[in-house]
């Protein structure tokens, strides 16, 4: 098997449109050209979307793997990644299948990460797909006293320099392979967002630093807004972050209060502009939290 002499195993998760995974992997094709590596895809639909990918070709070896049901972020990175595990990659990058490629930094990001072993992993900084020029996140600092999190959103584009973060967005997201080995895979109790804020967490715990190049970049088809009004998505940043900031943060009333009643004006905006199920999802977030419903939670009950 000709993986088994590649240095780098990249997993992507697909979900949504086929026509954006494609986008991705045409990308990736395109501009990452310069080390060995193999991708795994795994399937979160449960609709086979090896039948569509399987006419594309390819220049890198591609493994298609099916889920029968959406496992979420965490689960569906950890089957990739041990399905990689078996060909010995010294490194993992999971990518989002909503992110692309319009230059090599990706080649780039690797060769910095070679090079600076200190580092146990590094990201991209994501600019919005239809604003390439505007950074969507570039790396998030959390105050571990208070709970405040500050999503940086300004780079220098003329630095090599890497800024160190307590958060790397796991849509583009270089991992050593001795990393996992020491804190694990993703926790699967999160099914989507904050999970890879424990990665970078434990990470550090462990003496390995936590990065971003600032020149570096991948676009990210994110809609540009002031706070998201999906009742899904806040379910799940509020229930988890909560789950996140349990045993970390020193003063946690503090930044429990202040979470929640931030997450609660959201919600109320929300439902005012007819974006509806906003309340519900907050309301379920703290249920679940407090009883510790975790992964999936009560999910359907905020989708009927």
């Amino acid at each position: 098997m000709e993986e088994l002499n590649y240095k780098y195993a990249i997993i992507i998760l697909h979900w949504g449109n086929i026509s954006d995974t494609i986008e991705c992997l045409d990308s990736i094709d395109k501009y990452c050209l310069n080390y060995k590596y193999f991708v795994v895809l795994v399937d979160n639909t449960g609709n086979n979307c090896s039948l569509i990918i399987n006419q594309k070709k390819f220049s890198f070896k591609l493994h298609i793997i099916n889920s029968s049901e959406n496992l979420g972020f965490a689960a569906g990175n950890n089957i990739g990644i041990k399905f990689a595990d078996k060909f010995n990659p010294e490194n993992y990058i999971l990518i989002n299948n909503d992110t692309v490629f319009i230059n090599n930094d990706l080649d780039r990001l690797i060769n910095i990460f070679d090079k600076n072993t200190d580092y146990g992993i590094m990201g991209l900084n994501n600019y919005y797909y239809d604003y390439p020029d505007i950074v969507w996140q570039a790396g998030i600092k959390i105050n571990f006293t208070f709970g405040i999190t500050k999503v940086i959103k300004k780079v220098n584009n003329n630095s090599s320099k890497i800024t160190e973060v307590d958060n790397v967005t796991g849509s583009a997201l270089l991992i050593r392979r001795n990393v996992i080995e020491r804190i694990g895979l993703l926790n699967e109790e999160y099914f989507n967002y904050w999970e890879e804020t424990e990665w970078c967490y434990l990470a550090k715990k462990n003496g390995f630093k936590v990065g971003l190049p600032d020149n570096l970049r991948i676009l990210h088809k994110k809609e540009k807004k002031i706070y998201n009004s999906n009742p899904i998505h806040n379910y799940f940043i509020l229930r988890n972050k909560l789950f996140f900031f349990r045993n970390k943060i020193r003063l946690f009333f503090i930044a429990f209060l202040f979470a929640v009643i931030k997450a609660f004006i959201i919600a109320v905006i929300s439902e005012i502009n007819g974006n509806k199920m906003n309340i519900r999802a907050f309301y379920y977030a703290i249920k679940d939290y407090l009883s510790h419903n975790m992964r999936k939670g009560n999910l359907e009950k905020i989708i009927k």
